[in-house]
């Protein structure tokens, strides 16, 4: 099937981190991999109406997996955060945007410090993306809240780079050397 064909791809590239989010939980929870820790496994809740999420994707068999609170558009209440890595929590952009009030993002901040998760403040609701990257603290005190789950794979840069230069190899090996010309030329539209 494509997405046997698109796990096996992601399972190749291991020197990718590759993060998947849906709104379709329980597909995800039934897909039995392989699930390579370089796939993360997230969902988006938006508001309580969507909360079932949740409980859907904490049944994957993903090594991380996180929530996408973007677009908050309400306070969500109490969450169960077991069995998740990560959270990231934004408000939603551009015209017509409806407003997050930052406590709601600090509820869930809360939450995740509680239940060890990891929490990625990513905006405030803006006309612009990425506008108010700061959260605001009930006292007006701004902070910048960027964490990632302590547990993800992170491939130190000398082993990435040979990664490259053997796929770089492995293509020049497959090319004429009128492409390989064209592609040093900067002609690779007609490689």
């Amino acid at each position: 099937s494509f997405i046997t064909q698109v796990f096996d791809v992601m399972g190749a590239c291991s020197h990718v981190t590759f993060q998947i989010l849906t709104k379709r939980p329980a597909r995800a929870a039934a897909w039995p991999g392989p699930w390579t820790p370089n796939v993360w496994m997230g969902t988006s809740v938006e508001n309580r109406s969507v909360l079932h999420r949740l409980d859907a994707l904490r049944g994957c068999r993903a090594q991380i997996k996180f929530i996408s609170f973007e677009p908050l558009l309400e306070a969500l209440g109490p969450l169960n955060l077991q069995g998740y890595h990560w959270a990231i929590v934004g408000g939603e952009s551009g015209p017509g945007y409806r407003p997050m009030d930052h406590a709601w993002a600090r509820a869930i901040r809360d939450q995740c410090r509680t239940a060890n998760v990891a929490f990625f403040f990513k905006q405030s609701a803006a006309f612009h993306t990425e506008r108010g990257t700061l959260l605001e603290e009930a006292d007006g005190t701004r902070q910048q809240i960027r964490e990632y789950p302590d547990h993800a794979p992170i491939t130190p840069l000398p082993a990435l780079h040979s990664t490259v230069a053997s796929t770089k190899t492995r293509i020049a090996k497959s090319l004429s050397p009128v492409q390989i010309a064209l592609l040093e030329s900067g002609e690779e539209d007609h490689v």
